[in-house]
């Protein structure tokens, strides 16, 4: 794998260079609970604090960590599946905060469809304190069942976009992955949808993927690298539509010292990405982004 990953690497960066931004680890993740980090979003409610998940072989939960890598709280999401989670993201609307969960993984090739779990971020109520790790439970507010053309391949990374209503869905393929968009659906219960295919992004392998809060940049990490695409403003002041950006070159930053990086979110400024990775110990990762 290591191999064809480099390989890989020099083959896309003849499209566009690779640069090379200054990084720092802010903290190792304490929690041994957190085996393989598969999803990273920032909360709305703890200022400089994000959740995270274990990929597959774990119950369908999450967890809260600060900046120093302690875990605040566990979230057990009830009424919800943990087949592969692989991504989650955070995002607001209606004067709420959301969580959605990606059970999105396809490594066996055997799913007819992925399911999306929607719960209300817990707030300050649920946790309480800062130096006591509090378990608490959230109810699935809604299940998004996914249908995509010509069947499930292999999905690692999902990202809202508030400003058009969407959920973006993004294939995980050595070459030219495959962008899907559904709607964005806040109503409570169970929906089946078809994924429509919007572009293709220039990223081998993408593990992970974020949308800033004001939805004009989408960061996709992978094994090769960092690509943030960025969307510009039409006359009106709207946000020009995905399809668009996706067909330009994005910008591409080398990874920090990551094994096998697959979690990735904007710090809330959107001035930064904050990464983890799945191997352990697990390293919570910042680096600050040029701005648009």
């Amino acid at each position: 794998m290591l191999i064809l990953v480099c390989v890989v690497s020099q083959v896309f960066s003849q499209d566009f260079q690779i640069e090379k931004r200054d990084w720092k680890q802010l903290a190792t993740l304490a929690d041994q609970e957190i085996k393989e980090s598969s999803g990273l979003a920032r909360s709305y409610h703890f200022p400089d604090c994000y959740w995270t998940h274990n990929d597959s072989g774990d119950t369908p939960r999450a967890f809260l960590v600060d900046r120093k890598g302690v875990t605040l709280s566990v979230c057990n999401v009830t009424g919800a599946k943990a087949v592969d989670w692989e991504d989650i993201a955070s995002f607001q609307a209606g004067g709420k905060s959301y969580l959605l969960f990606g059970d999105i993984g396809g490594n066996s090739q055997s799913r007819k469809t992925i399911e999306l779990y929607l719960i209300e971020e817990p707030g300050s109520k649920e946790v309480t304190s800062a130096t006591t790790r509090k378990s608490l439970f959230a109810p699935n507010l809604a299940t998004t069942v996914v249908r995509i053309p010509g069947g499930v391949t292999d999905f690692e990374s999902l990202a809202v976009d508030v400003s058009s209503q969407s959920i973006l869905l993004v294939e995980k393929r050595i070459f030219g992955v495959r962008v899907f968009t559904i709607p964005l659906d806040l109503a409570a219960g169970t929906r089946t949808v078809d994924a429509k295919p919007i572009g293709q992004a220039n990223v081998p392998f993408a593990t992970s993927c974020d949308i800033s809060s004001d939805g004009g940049r989408l960061a996709i990490i992978s094994y090769a690298a960092i690509y943030l695409f960025d969307r510009t403003r039409e006359k009106e002041g709207n946000w020009e539509a995905w399809e668009e950006a996706l067909k330009r070159p994005p910008k591409a930053y080398k990874l920090p010292k990551l094994v096998q990086p697959e979690a990735i979110c904007f710090r809330t400024d959107g001035e930064a990405l904050i990464m983890t990775s799945e191997r352990l110990p697990t390293p919570l990762v910042e680096m600050e982004i040029p701005p648009r």
